[in-house]
């Protein structure tokens, strides 16, 4: 047969032309059979979606361990570290199952903040914060034919890796696993360009790629000789994909 086929961009032809020359219109799954605007889009979010998903979000955030003390001076986390020279930075997996109502999902995160002392006269000390995560994710993604506005809460557990270095002298461990909740919404930016999130969809399996904006809130530790890393309420933002 591959002598006989042939197969040609819809970039390149239109339909009417593909019938005029008698070749075969392959329907794509997802695909809307009828065009609108002129162009072929997506068939709605709640029916194109698969029975499990997996989002992947990468997260920008204000948090700063306000209630650490350090380690090597007598002096207010403030006093000693200000401005951030890696704010913190987290990359998330969930895998998600996809409901009637939306989706729950089992989340794990790892992130990466790190703070140089500005303060001379209390020493030049270093310190560095990784966080790992782990919890439950509750999304409510099918209020409508795309995910424009899905609100979402996650809970669960999270431990800190941490360094402060000062002189060749460290002070390193991780605390003992504490609560932490987030709350956000998210929203689709597909319909941007529809005929690049079919192509998406038909070559990688994105369903959908989104940016979202959420408030965080780490609790301190219940162990008293772990570091408090409890932190102010935060914000945060990022882009998230789902396959």
């Amino acid at each position: 047969m591959s002598g006989l086929a042939y197969a040609q961009d819809e970039k390149m032809m239109t339909e009417t032309e593909a019938i005029e020359k008698k070749l075969v219109i392959v329907e794509l799954p997802n695909v809307k059979n009828a065009r609108v605007d002129g162009q072929y889009g997506l068939v709605p979010y709640r029916e194109r979606r698969k029975k499990w998903g997996v989002t992947v979000s990468l997260t920008y955030s204000s948090y700063e361990p306000v209630n650490y003390e350090p380690n090597f001076v007598t002096a207010d986390f403030g006093d000693v570290y200000s401005t951030s020279d890696l704010p913190m930075l987290e990359l998330a997996f969930v895998i998600k199952r996809n409901l009637s109502f939306g989706s729950l999902g089992v989340e794990l995160a790892a992130g990466g903040y790190e703070n140089d002392s500005d303060s001379v006269d209390l020493g030049e000390s270093s310190l560095l914060l990784l966080p790992i995560r782990v919890g439950a994710n509750l999304a409510l993604d099918v209020l409508g034919p795309e995910p424009l506005f899905v609100p979402y809460v996650s809970a669960g557990a999270y431990l800190v890796y941490y360094r402060e270095e000062l002189a060749g002298n460290s002070y390193n461990g991780n605390t003992t696993p504490a609560l932490y909740a987030h709350a956000g919404v998210s929203s689709s930016l597909n319909w941007i360009d529809q005929r690049s999130a079919r192509m998406a969809l038909e070559d990688s399996g994105i369903q959908t790629t989104s940016i979202f904006a959420e408030v965080q809130k780490q609790m301190a530790s219940s162990v008293a000789s772990d570091p408090d890393f409890e932190g102010d309420l935060s914000w945060a933002a990022g882009l998230r994909v789902e396959f």
